[in-house]
């Protein structure tokens, strides 16, 4: 299996550039709202959205360095992304991320909300700096997409009718839209034709889509230390939605193997551990059977685009 550090390799100086530039672009004018933003950077992470922004740049520049707007591009993805975690944490009441203690937990819900709005206006400025009107409304969509997708993922938690499209939409706003628009953003910027900037677009959505439904699947079949945040999170507050909608919308994991009560609290399925445990094993052999099939179409678009795209 090819490992996400050799995928990522011809972008390794690039990324960790993109590290130090990005402690510079947050500031210090707000020494606590730095401190919070530098403690959620130095908890590391797979740099997974700016990598592949990097790469794709490389990709269409055709032997040629990348230039100093498709870096910048790359910056102000991660720092949407990380805003969106600190928001995220604090509604998800999440005490760890990355392995780490989380903005919220270590500073207070407070501190990590105004530092999720304090980079989200950061990011919003130095997007308006590559003054392109087109980047910007891509970008700008992503913004208003992380909006639409918590929303929908809180007026539909322990909804067991949940269909299949409706788990795609809400994980397309969560996840896709920023590695789709931003990989579109590197089409822009680097003026390739339209169909080929349509083409980056399907790509990033095919991925993050991908990249989703596996984190799906992973926060019930994970460990926290392998995960980096308590396994069964979602799960547990019922946001996934994964193990029902992949399974024809039937409520498979709350019924069986258990779900939060009104008062929050953690309430066994009925029947004994064990019949629970193969509730559990069936959900999840349910949900790998069709996220493989879904998987094997995503995996089609993108091979689709890299015949497209290839130089050869």
């Amino acid at each position: 299996m090819t490992s996400v550090t050799s995928l990522f390799a011809p972008v390794e100086a690039d990324l960790a550039q993109l590290v130090d530039n990005l402690k510079q672009l947050v500031g210090a004018r707000h020494p606590m709202l730095y401190a919070a933003a530098e403690h959620l950077f130095q908890a590391g992470g797979k740099r997974m959205r700016p990598a592949i922004v990097l790469l794709l740049s490389r990709a269409v520049a055709g032997g040629q360095d990348i230039t100093a707007r498709h870096r910048r591009l790359a910056e102000i993805t991660e720092m949407i992304h990380t805003a969106s975690l600190f928001h995220d944490d604090v509604v998800d009441e999440a005490d760890l991320r990355r392995g780490s203690q989380t903005v919220n937990s270590r500073f207070g819900n407070r501190i990590a909300i105004q530092a999720g709005d304090f980079m989200f206006a950061q990011a919003s400025w130095y997007l308006a700096n590559l003054d392109n009107l087109d980047v910007v409304k891509l970008l700008s969509e992503v913004i208003k997409d992380f909006a639409e997708g918590e929303i929908q993922q809180g007026f539909s938690s322990f909804d067991t009718e949940v269909s299949l499209q409706s788990y795609l939409d809400k994980s397309y706003y969560k996840t896709a839209s920023l590695i789709a628009n931003s990989s579109k953003a590197v089409g822009v910027l680097s003026d390739v034709p339209h169909d080929l900037r349509e083409d980056l677009y399907q790509f990033g959505r095919s991925v993050g889509l991908a990249f989703q439904i596996v984190d799906d699947i992973l926060d019930f079949t994970g460990t926290t230390d392998s995960l980096g945040k308590p396994a069964g999170s979602d799960l547990k507050k019922w946001q996934s939605h994964g193990s029902s909608t992949l399974c024809n919308g039937r409520n498979t994991l709350p019924s069986r193997f258990g779900g939060t009560g009104v008062d929050g609290t953690w309430r066994s399925g009925r029947g004994n551990h064990a019949g629970q445990q193969q509730s559990g094993d069936r959900a999840i052999a349910c949900f790998g059977r069709r996220v493989f099939r879904y998987g094997i179409k995503a995996s089609g678009e993108t091979a689709v685009f890299t015949l497209q795209a290839s130089p050869d």
